[in-house]
């Protein structure tokens, strides 16, 4: 373990972990127990890319979503299909935006690389642009 001398530092080991092919950095709080479970002591610290698609289809929700959208289907300028429903609240699962809307997505650059790109979105954010 290395003691993060301050973000110039932060953003090295950061770097350093990603190019050999890690997810991110674990910080803990100095002094602080591990625990086996969530903990307030500890910060995950990782790089995150967004890009735009545009809003194709709507797909239902299931359970507790049943009769509200429970996830987008997007595609990207270069023509790839996803579906996002993560960052949604249920007033925007009720009220989904138009087809044709642009959201911005946000995803981890290790995953979409290693991984299909549906496990990896993380959230988004709606705009209001319309094409």
């Amino acid at each position: 373990m290395e003691m993060c001398q301050g973000p110039e530092h932060l953003a090295q080991l950061l770097s350093e972990v990603e190019g050999r092919g890690g997810e991110g950095l674990m910080l803990r709080k100095p002094g602080s127990a591990y625990e086996r479970k969530r903990s307030k002591t500890l910060l995950k610290v990782k790089t995150f890319h967004d890009e735009e698609a545009i809003v194709v289809g709507h797909e239902g929700g299931e359970g507790r979503l049943t009769g509200m959208c429970g996830a987008l289907v997007c595609e990207t300028p270069d023509k790839r299909r996803f579906k996002v429903g993560t960052g949604m609240n249920d007033d925007q699962r009720r009220q989904p935006p138009p087809i044709k809307t642009v959201i911005t997505y946000r995803y981890q650059e290790q995953g979409w690389a290693k991984r299909s790109l549906k496990q990896w979105l993380l959230v988004i954010f709606l705009n209001t642009t319309i094409v």
